[in-house]
C-alpha cells in the first residue's frame, strides 16, 4: 500500500465535496522495529519528558520495553497503569479517565503516549485534548481502526459518548508486537474493518434518504482499506508479517478516512451502535466487556440480514439497488471465520433477548441517520424477526409486546412519579450528549415505559392502559407514600373491572386496571 499520508491526500486533493478537514496526523511508521524509532522521534521534537500510559497487558506487550529506550535516550517518562473495574476490564469510564489525568504530570510532560489499543487510546486523545499535551500512538495489537480518530468514545455514567478529542501527531506501530498479540485481537480487527460494508452502505442511504453530507474521496479510501483485508484474510489469520502489515495499514487508513471527514459516518454505522448498546447492557449488568472489533464484526452479519430481510417504503430512493451492493451475511459470516474470530451473537454471548431488543432501540445510541433507524421510526415495516435461523425471507409477524413512549419534561418530576411514587425501576438512561435530552426506560414486572424528553417523539397528554392484579392494595399502597402531586381514586366500572387513572407531571395518565 503506497505511503498513507500521500493516498488522503491525494484522496483529498481529487475531491470537490467541501466536507474536508486537515489531516493533523503527520509522521507514521509501521515495521518492524518501530518502537525504536520513538525516542529518536521525540529527541527530534524536542520532547525531554513525557507520559507513557498503558495497562498491564501492554506494559508487557510494549510499555515497558519503550520506557527503557526512552531512558536510553534520555529522556525521562512518567508511566500511568490504567487500573481495571471490578470485572477486570479496563474501561474508558470517568473512574480511568479521572486517574489518568490526576497521575499525568500536568506541567512537568509535553507529550502523552498511548501505549495500547482502543481503550488507552480513547482515554488518552481525551486527556491529551484537555491538558494541552501531544498525543502520540503506539498500537500494541491490530485490534480497532480508532487509533487515529479525532473523537473519544467514553462511558460516562453508564452511557456511550463520543467527546470531541485530538488525533495524534505520530504513529509507530511496530509489527514485531503486533505479530506477537493475541490471535482474537487480530480477529478483533479484521471484524472492525468488516464493519466498513454495513457502515459505508448506512452511509450511503443516509445521504440519499435524508441528505447527509458524503465525501466520496473518503468512502473510496475506506472501501480500499476494507478491500485490502479482503484480499488478505489468510494472511491475516495466520498472523504473518505481510497480514498484520495489511489490516494495521487498513486501520489506520480508515482512521485517516475519519480525520479527512471530521466525522466517524465512513466507519461507524449501525453495527457499531449495536455494539455500543451490547457495551452498556454488559456494563449495566456487571459483566466482563466484549472486544470492541468482535462485536462490530458479529453486528454487521446481523444488520446486513436485517436490511437484506424487510420491506423499503417508496419513499426510500434506490434503496433495492444500494442492498443488493451488501454482502449477504452468509459471506461476512465466512469472512469473520476465516480470519478466526466469532460469527454468531451466541459465540460472543449475546442471548437472543438481547439481540432483538438491539435491534429496536440501538438506534437511539447515537443522533446518526441510518437504515435501521429509518426502520424502526417507519410504521410502515414489519416487526423485526431476528432468530438463530437467519431466513432470508422474512417470517410471518411475530408481535411479543408493545412499550409505549411518553413525553416528559423533567428528570427529577419524572423520577418521582415513576420510580418513587408509581415503584418502577430504571432500566436505562440514554442522551446523545451530557447536556441533551433524556430518554430512559421504566418497568414494573412485565411491563415496560419509555419516558423521552424529546419533542419529537410523541405528544405530551397521552394516556396508556395497564391490565394488572392486587390492583387494591396497589392503591392503598400508593396513598400511603402521601405523593404531593396524585392521590388516585378506584373505581368500578360498568364493564367488569376496577380502574385508577393517575396523570403524571406532564398531562399524561396511566389507567390501571383489574378485571373483577
Amino acid at each position: 500500500m503506497p505511503n498513507l499520508l500521500q493516498r488522503a491526500a491525494s484522496a483529498a486533493a481529487s475531491c470537490e465535496c467541501g466536507h474536508h478537514k486537515p489531516v493533523t496526523l503527520e509522521t507514521i511508521v509501521v515495521e518492524r522495529g518501530a518502537l525504536q524509532r520513538v525516542p529518536v522521534y521525540l529527541a527530534a521534537q524536542h520532547h525531554t519528558s513525557v507520559a507513557v500510559v498503558a495497562d498491564a497487558n501492554t506494559y508487557e506487550a510494549s510499555a515497558e520495553k519503550l520506557m527503557h529506550l526512552l531512558a536510553e535516550q534520555g529522556i525521562h517518562a512518567q508511566l500511568v497503569l490504567v487500573k481495571p473495574n471490578e470485572q477486570g476490564d479496563v474501561v474508558a469510564d470517568e473512574a480511568a479517565l479521572v486517574q489518568v489525568m490526576i497521575e499525568v504530570p500536568h506541567l512537568a510532560v509535553s507529550a502523552l503516549l498511548a501505549v495500547g489499543a482502543g481503550t488507552i487510546h480513547d482515554l488518552v486523545r481525551y486527556a491529551a485534548f484537555k491538558m494541552g499535551k501531544s498525543f502520540i500512538s503506539v498500537p500494541t495489537a491490530a485490534s480497532v481502526d480508532g487509533f487515529n480518530s479525532v473523537g473519544a468514545p467514553l462511558i460516562l455514567r453508564g452511557h456511550k459518548t463520543t467527546l470531541p478529542a485530538i488525533a495524534p501527531i505520530a504513529l509507530f506501530a511496530d509489527l514485531d508486537v503486533l505479530m506477537a498479540a493475541p490471535k482474537r485481537l487480530t480477529a478483533a480487527g479484521f471484524g472492525d474493518m468488516l464493519g466498513k460494508c454495513t457502515s459505508l452502505f448506512d452511509w450511503q442511504f443516509a445521504h440519499r434518504a435524508a441528505g447527509e453530507p458524503y465525501c466520496p474521496a473518503v468512502a473510496q479510501l475506506t472501501q480500499e482499506a476494507l478491500d485490502s483485508c479482503l484480499r488478505d484474510v489468510e494472511e491475516i489469520a495466520s498472523g504473518s508479517e505481510q497480514g498484520l502489515r495489511t489490516l494495521m495499514e487498513a486501520l489506520i487508513q480508515s482512521g485517516l478516512a475519519m480525520m479527512l471527514f471530521g466525522q466517524s459516518h465512513s466507519a461507524s454505522g449501525s453495527e457499531h451502535h449495536l455494539s455500543h448498546y451490547w457495551e452498556m447492557e454488559y456494563l449495566r449488568l456487571g459483566r466482563k466487556q466484549l472486544l470492541h472489533g468482535a462485536k462490530v464484526g458479529v453486528a454487521s452479519a446481523e444488520i446486513a440480514w436485517l436490511y437484506r430481510s424487510i420491506s423499503r417504503p417508496a419513499d426510500w430512493p434506490e434503496m433495492d439497488e444500494l442492498v443488493e451492493w451488501l454482502p449477504t451475511p452468509e459471506q461476512l459470516r465466512e469472512w469473520l471465520a476465516g480470519a478466526g474470530g466469532p460469527t454468531t451473537p451466541q459465540e460472543i454471548g449475546i442471548d437472543e433477548e438481547l439481540l432483538k431488543r438491539s435491534l429496536r432501540e440501538a438506534h437511539r445510541v447515537r443522533n446518526r441517520y441510518t437504515m435501521l433507524r429509518a426502520y424502526n421510526e417507519s410504521r410502515a415495516a414489519e416487526p423485526i424477526v431476528a432468530d438463530s435461523s437467519h431466513p432470508t425471507t422474512p417470517a410471518a409477524p411475530d408481535w411479543n409486546g408493545v412499550i409505549p413512549i411518553l413525553r416528559s419534561f423533567d428528570e427529577s418530576k419524572a423520577r418521582a412519579f415513576y420510580v418513587d411514587f408509581l415503584g418502577m425501576q430504571v432500566d436505562f438512561e440514554h442522551r446523545f450528549e451530557p447536556s441533551l435530552p433524556l430518554y430512559m426506560q421504566v418497568s414494573l414486572g412485565e411491563v415496560k415505559l419509555h419516558l423521552s424528553e424529546h419533542h419529537g417523539d410523541c405528544t405530551p397528554g397521552s394516556a396508556v392502559r395497564i391490565e394488572m392484579k392486587g390492583i387494591a392494595q396497589y392503591h392503598a399502597s400508593l396513598l400511603a407514600k402521601h405523593y404531593g402531586n396524585a392521590r388516585p381514586g378506584l373505581s368500578k366500572t360498568p364493564w367488569g373491572s376496577k380502574e385508577m387513572s393517575i396523570q403524571d407531571p406532564f398531562g399524561n395518565r396511566v389507567i390501571l386496571y383489574e378485571w373483577l
